[in-house]
């Protein structure tokens, strides 16, 4: 499975991270750490995830605030 994350601000991407192999099994659950800068102010995350078999999934948050945050 590869998983990509974008964070964008103002409509320009300003920090990305790509996961390429992670394997996850169907019924399983898993905890991903990535350490990005957030932005302050408004922002977006984008999550990408792309399994075997052509299983496609895109995820879409919008954010605000001016101290980092989770996403769980």
């Amino acid at each position: 499975m590869t998983v990509s994350i974008e964070i964008a601000t103002g409509g320009s991407v300003v920090a990305v991270a790509v996961i390429d192999g992670l394997r996850v099994a169907p019924s399983e659950e898993s905890r991903l750490e990535v350490p990005l800068s957030l932005p302050r102010g408004d922002y977006e995350v984008r999550v990408h995830v792309l399994a075997r078999a052509s299983r496609e999934r895109e995820f879409c948050f919008r954010l605000s605030g001016d101290d980092s945050q989770r996403i769980s």
